[in-house]
């Protein structure tokens, strides 16, 4: 029975399958809960061709959210004007987008025939109006705070030092949001709590208003500590914080970094002492299976040392072929047994089968079975 040698290039598949436990794909959730809905206090009569109009221009935009994950459009004729706007925060991928525009607009007709109407679910905004809005970064009507009901469990100095952690987030998060194109996430991790925070306005505020509406949101929502999380929807951005991380991408605290970082050397090293453990174990098997192969021990290194041997230490060996030293008669003559110098024993067996197992001159003594006479 001959044991199979694995073969190296195996051992980088047992690698990769390895690594696969330390690298996975993590897929944030659509957050497609209701943060808030509210409706206008105007009010449609059903004789109008509102609801026609509306259902139109939910048509056209759920194309353009599904093409660049946010859109606005307006029908003017027949009256009534019906415009909306919709957006899907920046961390959502394009189908966790599509599903939260999904059930947006599955809520927001809850607040027909009003004349206008807005939704905030956790990743996407939804509105409509009788008139343009888009570019209106604050506005009295839309300016709600909802807090969570759990509070932080700790003393008054722990809370205090919580309410200003909050606080520093939401204005870092600001910074970031009105920097990078209206978004920007947040986090502080360890002390008192850790904080997480998203700030998202919509694409059609500038920098500036974009600006002032996060910072009226924030402002807002620092009354919600010690609060756990706390929801700022205004009217040209959304503002949100949590003890928990609720958004889908890195965010961008030095803290963030360093987590990852550190996270990649410890995969680093497991993977290293794991390809180290394969290899001691490759070796071994290897070292079994060689001693498997060669039964009667003999080091297959001594197929580079190209024994050879003079015939004065071979007479010595073997007491000048005295008969008694003699083992057989092989194929090309006697087969002696020696004692070499170095007081080290060799059997040499004249076999076929032996030399093409071994491969070595196994003190053949040249097959030194050649008789005494010849030499002479």
């Amino acid at each position: 029975m001959q044991l199979p040698i694995p073969n190296p290039q195996n051992l980088i598949y047992i690698i990769l399958i390895f690594s696969a436990f330390f690298f996975s794909p993590s897929v944030s959730h659509p957050r497609i809960s209701e943060a808030g809905r509210f409706c206008g206090h105007g009010k449609h009569n059903s004789s109008s061709n509102f609801i026609p109009n509306f259902v139109n221009v939910m048509n056209f935009i759920s194309n353009n959210v599904n093409a660049k994950r946010w859109g606005e459009y307006i029908i003017a004729s027949p009256a009534p004007v019906v415009y909306a706007l919709a957006q899907c925060y920046d961390d959502l991928s394009p189908t966790e987008c599509s599903a939260c525009f999904a059930v947006s607009r599955t809520k927001l007709p809850l607040c027909l025939p009003s004349t206008s109407a807005r939704i905030y679910l956790d990743g996407c905004f939804l509105g409509y109006d009788d008139h343009e809005f888009s570019h209106q970064a604050v506005d009295d009507e839309y300016k709600n705070v909802k807090c969570g009901s759990s509070r932080i469990d700790a003393s008054k100095f722990r809370t205090k030092e919580f309410a200003r952690k909050v606080e520093g987030v939401i204005r870092n998060v600001t910074e970031l949001a009105v920097s990078h194109g209206g978004f920007g996430v947040f986090g502080k991790r360890g002390g008192v709590e850790s904080v997480y925070a998203l700030a998202q306005c919509w694409k059609t505020i500038n920098a500036s208003g974009c600006r002032e509406c996060l910072e009226e949101a924030g402002a807002s929502l620092v009354g919600c500590g010690p609060g756990v999380e706390g929801r700022a929807m205004f009217a040209g951005c959304f503002l949100r914080y949590s003890n928990e991380n609720f958004y889908g991408i890195e965010d961008g605290s030095n803290d963030s970094v360093r987590q990852t970082v550190a996270t990649i050397l410890i995969a680093m090293a497991s993977s290293l002492l794991a390809l180290f453990g394969v290899f001691m174990a490759y070796k071994r098997f290897y070292k079994r299976t060689e001693v498997y192969n060669n039964p009667i021990g003999v080091s297959i290194s001594i197929h580079k040392n190209n024994l050879n041997f003079k015939y004065e230490m071979l007479e010595k060996a073997t007491d000048f072929f005295d008969a008694s030293r003699k083992l057989g008669q092989g194929g090309a003559g006697s087969v002696f047994k020696g004692v070499l110098p170095d007081e080290g024993s060799s059997s040499v067996l004249y076999s076929v089968r032996l030399i093409s197992l071994i491969c070595y001159t196994l003190v053949h003594l040249l097959i030194c079975s050649i008789k005494r006479r010849d030499y002479h």
